[in-house]
């Protein structure tokens, strides 16, 4: 029920985006802000305390509203909206779900590569050009995180399919292989 009701969310939300006057790149990076914001964990979590219901929507409202004094006025109201509709918790699944709805928009498709070490700017290159040629005709939106859990290698994820080209895997896999002899 309640990704029915995020994408419903966002799929308002991405309406409004592209009717208005607004650069939609630009209401992208506000909404990143918002999800920083309403990911704070320091000093307290923000999204404990606008689903708390023992502090009133006014409360909510105005600490959201000084918090986000520069967001663009529909960004805001909906916010406010969520908070007074009790929603403020699927603010991250409507966000991700308003991505992909702008990336279908633009043509585009994002992309998370995590490998072992950062990553230098050819081997960014390369992994981006065969991306792109798999892709075909979508631009990647690529996305580097480290995890030096890994070892060494990468993992790509494009939507649901995963490439796992990772030292540990290949370890787990060849250690499975050791107990089944």
């Amino acid at each position: 029920m309640s990704n029915a009701l995020s994408r419903k969310y966002a799929s308002a939300l991405f309406q409004l985006a592209t009717g208005s006057k607004s650069d939609i790149s630009g209401i992208d990076n506000e909404l990143n802000k918002c999800a920083e914001f309403l990911n704070t964990k320091i000093p307290y979590n923000i999204l404990l305390f606008l689903g708390h219901p023992a502090i009133s929507n006014a409360v909510k409202e105005s600490v959201v509203s000084k918090a986000l004094s520069g967001t663009t006025g529909f960004i805001l109201d909906f916010l406010l909206l969520l908070i007074r509709r009790k929603k403020i918790g699927l603010f991250e699944d409507i966000f991700h779900i308003y991505l992909k709805l702008v990336y279908n928009h633009n043509k585009q498709k994002q992309v998370i590569v995590e490998s072992a070490a950062i990553l230098q700017k050819e081997a960014k290159s390369i992994l981006e050009n065969k991306i792109k040629s798999f892709l075909s005709g979508i631009n990647p939106v690529v996305e580097y995180k480290t995890n030096p859990g890994l070892i060494g290698g990468y993992i790509i994820r494009i939507d649901d399919t995963v490439w796992d080209n990772s030292i540990k895997t290949k370890l787990i896999n060849f250690n499975k292989g050791i107990t089944v002899i």
